[in-house]
């Protein structure tokens, strides 16, 4: 509980580190999709465009993790 509590607060209070921890982190999985789908037979590009199929779209992706890992009540502060 309070290491979730202290993670939002960071979040919110340090938005640029967060975001690109989160985009670092998006761009993780899918590479290990892509991977994995080159190892399936797929030329790179094939499995990239693959990957990104497979884990579907990353934005809203990104937005629903921000929404949890930041307090919004903080931010309308002002």
């Amino acid at each position: 509980m309070l290491h979730s509590f202290l993670r939002r607060l960071f979040a919110t209070l340090r938005p640029g580190k967060t975001e690109r921890r989160l985009n670092d982190e998006f761009e993780e999985h899918l590479h290990a999709l892509s991977v994995r789908q080159s190892k399936a037979g797929l030329r790179p590009d094939e499995a990239l465009l693959a990957a990104r199929r497979e884990f579907g779209p990353v934005e809203p992706a990104k937005e629903q993790y921000r929404d949890q890992a930041r307090f919004r009540n903080i931010e309308n502060i002002g």
